[in-house]
């Protein structure tokens, strides 16, 4: 079996239950040792929280989006 990256190996969905909150919380406390620094940490969970919940959107950088 191949998946989209083409590996070739058997797939298995497991399902984790938990609330969002808790998920939420996970995130951060991740973010919060791979990040440098609070700011850091804090725009690393807003990329996994987009990605998750927007899989298929476009976002602008902050920059761009000041730019007129």
């Amino acid at each position: 079996m191949s998946n989209e990256k083409g590996f070739e190996g058997n797939t298995e969905l497991h399902t984790i239950e938990t609330t969002l909150g808790e998920l939420i919380e996970a995130i951060i406390s991740i973010a919060q040792q791979a990040g440098r620094s609070e700011d850091e940490s804090y725009y690393l969970t807003s990329v996994v929280l987009n990605e998750l919940l927007f899989p298929n959107a476009v976002f602008e950088s902050q920059d761009e989006a000041k730019t007129p």
